[in-house]
């Protein structure tokens, strides 16, 4: 698992928040996500936000993120043996 060290991780939540920054950040996800069978990491918080911030917040859910990747299985063909 990945995971942000501590002042990227607080960069990040404040993105999150952030109006601008955190409308991009849904929209690229977004994007990602329906690029085809690509995943976003689960978030690693299961409980409650971080502490100080908004439970209730409209972006509450990437703020469980302590980390953030996207992820995509793909089959691999055997290689002819020479």
């Amino acid at each position: 698992m990945h995971r942000f060290e501590r002042a990227h991780l607080d960069a990040y939540r404040q993105a999150v928040i952030a109006s601008k920054s955190g409308r991009v950040l849904v929209e690229v996800l977004q994007q990602v996500s329906s690029a085809g069978a690509y995943e976003i990491g689960d978030a690693s918080r299961k409980a409650a936000v971080p502490r100080g911030f908004d439970a209730g917040h409209e972006r509450a859910a990437l703020l469980l993120h302590e980390g953030l990747w996207a992820e995509r299985t793909m089959d691999i063909k055997d290689e002819p043996r020479a």
